[in-house]
């Protein structure tokens, strides 16, 4: 089965509720303060790192059951996942 393609996208607003619910002060997640950082790369904001990891794993389970895997994750006793994130 061919996947499809599909586009995500966090807006504004996910980043700041994000960044006000753990207290984040980091200027490359604030669009105000973004424009203050020398050299900075990036045209907008960035995610915070567990929003992108939550969209992966997310994103993850959903194509797995899509492709009726938990009933073979049951079968097997497969009852943990590994991921590796390097930011």
């Amino acid at each position: 089965m061919k996947p499809t393609a599909r586009t995500l996208r966090f807006e504004q607003l996910h980043i700041d509720v994000a960044r006000n619910a753990n207290d984040d002060f980091n200027p490359f997640h604030d669009k105000n303060r973004l424009r203050n950082i020398r050299d900075n790369p990036f045209a907008g904001p960035i995610l915070l790192g567990f929003q992108l990891e939550c969209l992966i794993e997310n994103t993850l389970r959903r194509f797995r059951i899509e492709q009726a895997e938990p009933a073979l994750i049951e079968d097997e006793g497969l009852r943990f996942s590994n991921y590796e994130f390097k930011f």
